[in-house]
């Protein structure tokens, strides 16, 4: 009985995260700027970029979403097992593309965000608030206006080390450590 309702639970999550996606008016912004606040911004964007992908499924489409997302140490980078990765390579180095070139991504990508995204967004201030919001169109506005984005504070500027090398004191050897 409590497997069955772990897996209602997860279904309910994931319908829940894929109608806030599609609700391009309230929920979705408020999702983006959400994931802005905490700096997890990138596999909204790469799921949306995959359903852009369907709708129009080229060869540099699909090259780009492999750089911007799924290449080691692009700038937004998704954590993805490297099979998804793998797979996703090998079926670029085809001609024709395959139909099905993005769909273990698509899955792992909405795993990825209805565990670790959408779970922590259906609990946040901000979304609790939207859903006691009487008027939802001005919530959103409020809080699209905002800026959300954590600043990280500056760091002291590092004291530079001398390479100057001193002499010897006089009357001792000079030793390694005096470097």
């Amino acid at each position: 009985m409590v497997l069955a309702t772990a897996q209602f639970d997860q279904l309910s999550m994931k319908q829940q995260l894929l109608e806030t996606i599609s609700d391009k008016q309230h929920r979705c912004p408020l999702f983006r700027q959400y994931l802005t606040s905490t700096l997890a911004l990138e596999p909204l964007d790469l799921y949306l970029a995959l359903q852009e992908y369907e709708h129009d499924p080229t060869r540099g489409r699909a090259i780009a979403i492999r750089d911007l997302y799924l290449r080691p140490g692009s700038n937004s980078e998704v954590n993805l097992p490297a099979l998804v990765r793998k797979s996703v390579q090998e079926g670029l180095s085809k001609d024709p593309l395959p139909a099905n070139l993005f769909d273990v991504c698509e899955r792992e990508v909405l795993e990825l965000l209805c565990t670790e995204c959408f779970h922590k967004f259906s609990r946040s201030q901000i979304y609790l608030d939207y859903v006691d919001a009487p008027d939802k169109d001005r919530y959103v506005d409020e809080v699209m206006s905002k800026d959300l984005v954590p600043r990280i504070p500056s760091l002291p500027p590092k004291r530079r080390r001398t390479s100057k090398v001193l002499p010897p004191r006089a009357g001792r050897p000079m030793l390694a450590s005096s470097w």
